[in-house]
């Protein structure tokens, strides 16, 4: 009668120990599903805020601000490349692009 108790409590702890480890698992799994998603769904975030307070502005100074960006000109990528309009061209050292990560 005794050894049947201890049997039937090594069994539970058992069970429970085995589903605790399960329940583990699962939440690291979903853990880091969440963590792989976090800096795209930040960055969404960051552009609705910009959208949003871009739209509180006047449309006026929005198109000058437009205006003095010159997206209509093109971007050269070489000397004899005139490249295609609506970009910033922003000039950056060498040292930059050669750099191990």
């Amino acid at each position: 009668n005794g050894s049947g108790l201890v049997c039937l409590a090594v069994g539970v702890i058992l069970v429970v120990a085995c589903l605790m480890n399960v329940l583990v698992a699962q939440l690291v799994s979903s853990y880091g599903e969440l963590a792989g998603s976090a800096e795209g769904v930040s960055k969404m975030n960051r552009a609705y805020i910009c959208v949003e307070m871009e739209s509180l502005l006047p449309i006026s100074f929005r198109n000058r601000c437009f205006n003095e960006c010159h997206f209509d000109t093109p971007v050269e990528f070489d000397a004899s490349d005139a490249g295609p309009t609506g970009g910033i061209q922003v000039l950056c050292p060498s040292s930059i692009r050669t750099h191990p990560k």
